[in-house]
């Protein structure tokens, strides 16, 4: 399959072009972000990221910036996610983290595996050099998402 070339589209065309077309198959978008600094790429991934949401969610993410209500994504909406991010190289790791656990982390009754613990430490609080270290949390009632991106 010929690569889709958006290297040259303005980034609002590029979330339409991406996000309201069928799936195309992993790594078949170019695509050019320009953008040397770990931190704020990771911030255009996580825009990026929640237009994407309000366009599966069916919202307008130009009108509404924002305008998301996280209780109503659902892995399905989380796996197409997934699988468009791949279409331009990126892998997302998606972590689940459940009503229980969130209630028991924030009463402190329990202790949470180092590895989950790990992923709700702030973005803004991370000084990495690497993209997969930096944790976008999507907090609903009942669960929260944890989302990581691997280039």
């Amino acid at each position: 399959m010929e690569k889709l070339d958006l290297r040259n589209v303005e980034y609002e065309n590029l979330i339409d072009i991406l996000f309201r077309n069928e799936i195309r198959p992993a790594n078949s978008i170019l695509i050019n972000f320009n953008e040397p600094d770990i931190y704020l790429f990771f911030k255009i991934l996580c825009d990026l990221l929640t237009k994407g949401l309000l366009i599966l969610l069916g919202r307008e993410p130009i009108l509404k910036p924002g305008a998301i209500n996280i209780n109503e994504i659902n892995l399905m909406h989380m796996s197409m996610i997934k699988d468009y991010f791949l279409s331009i190289g990126i892998n997302i790791e998606l972590t689940v983290i459940n009503y229980e656990d969130i209630k028991n982390y924030n009463e402190g009754l329990i202790e949470l595996e180092e590895s989950i613990e790990n992923k709700l430490l702030p973005h803004s609080e991370t000084n990495s050099d690497k993209i997969e270290d930096y944790n976008f949390i999507l907090k609903g009632f009942d669960k929260w998402y944890v989302i990581n991106f691997k280039l």
